[in-house]
């Protein structure tokens, strides 16, 4: 994905990276303790809370 430099913007007008996940599946994934980074030496950066992902839907974060 490339740099949000233009498409969502926040509430104070900044455009801020942004990823969307997606469970394509039959069940809910919780999502709680999975990792996000933009640092190889450190893979968990950001960590999810508990958080259930229903089947078919999307999180934008």
């Amino acid at each position: 994905m490339s740099s949000n430099g233009t498409t969502l913007q926040d509430e104070d007008g900044d455009t801020p990276d942004w990823i969307e996940i997606y469970n394509p599946g039959p069940a809910s994934v919780d999502l709680g303790g999975f990792g996000l980074s933009d640092d190889s030496t450190d893979l968990f950066r950001w960590t999810f809370p508990p958080h259930l992902l229903s089947p078919q839907n999307h999180l934008l974060v």
